[in-house]
């Protein structure tokens, strides 16, 4: 019988948006999520990001409804359409 499971290819950042999208993983203790970072940085300002990583990092976690990584992705967006 063959093994059918994915192994997850490790993400290497090569662009400047890609090292923020690592960091972020790793601060919110996601970093198998980078992918997903990665493609906020890819849409988004780099600006818009690293004002909201900064911002969310200074909430205490029990003033938070869910999670910090909610709240940015949530942040992000909103600010990106203003």
């Amino acid at each position: 019988m063959s093994d059918t499971t994915l192994k997850a290819v490790p993400f290497t950042p090569k662009t400047e948006g890609d090292r923020l999208a690592l960091e972020i993983a790793t601060t919110f203790g996601e970093k198998e999520k980078a992918p997903k970072y990665q493609a906020l940085c890819a849409k988004y300002d780099l600006d818009i990001i690293k004002r909201v990583f900064f911002e969310v990092q200074r909430i205490p976690q029990e003033k938070i409804k869910r999670s910090k990584a909610a709240l940015f992705t949530y942040l992000v967006k909103k600010y990106a359409n203003r």
